[in-house]
């Protein structure tokens, strides 16, 4: 799973963050969460079938001020449900990618 180091944000604070990932196993459907500094995540659901894939995670990060242009904490997972050993879905991490990462505009 790689995150990529710059990413944009919008007039409206909308966020567009990207990068690659691969995975597989019992599970075909997982989701790439993205979350900017303490904000709560924007989400992607991905396929796992052992290829190499880009993601792009696109949203507004709730709750809290409004993500600017600039340099930004960013943690993304690689995540699927899997049923735990008591038969309820459990998430698991695959993979986790953090880096400081260069909000740039973006095109109007």
């Amino acid at each position: 799973m790689s995150l990529n180091s710059t990413g944009t944000v919008d007039s409206e604070a909308v966020v567009t963050l990207s990068g690659t990932y691969r995975c597989s196993g019992p599970s075909s459907y997982a989701v790439v969460n993205s979350s900017v500094g303490d904000r709560v995540a924007i989400s992607t659901s991905v396929i796992c079938d052992g290829a190499e894939h880009v993601w792009v995670n696109h949203g507004r990060p709730n709750p809290g001020p409004l993500v600017r242009v600039g340099q930004a904490e960013v943690a993304t997972r690689l995540q699927r449900w899997e049923t735990g050993s008591n038969g309820f879905p459990r998430i698991v991490t695959l993979a986790i990618d953090r880096k400081s990462v260069d909000l740039q505009a973006a095109a109007q």
